[in-house]
């Protein structure tokens, strides 16, 4: 299972931090080629799924609900 949380721009402790770039795309690469489960993020976040509780971040609720249903 691959994720790239901070492939886009996300704030943490509300201060705005920049994505690191590459890291959706990589992933993106990397998950055709092996064909292995993925999770990125498509749009800026006010949460920053490693920082915020699963309750505040969006991210973390997607990732959970995934990895329940194929598991």
């Amino acid at each position: 299972m691959l994720s790239a949380p901070h492939s886009v721009n996300h704030f943490r402790n509300g201060k705005i931090k920049y994505c690191d770039l590459f890291t959706g795309s990589i992933c993106l690469y990397l998950q055709k080629v092996t064909g292995c489960h993925l999770i990125y993020a498509l749009n800026q976040s006010s949460s920053d799924a490693n920082f915020d509780s699963e309750e505040n971040s969006s991210y973390k609720r997607a990732l959970k609900k995934y990895i329940k249903k194929i598991t």
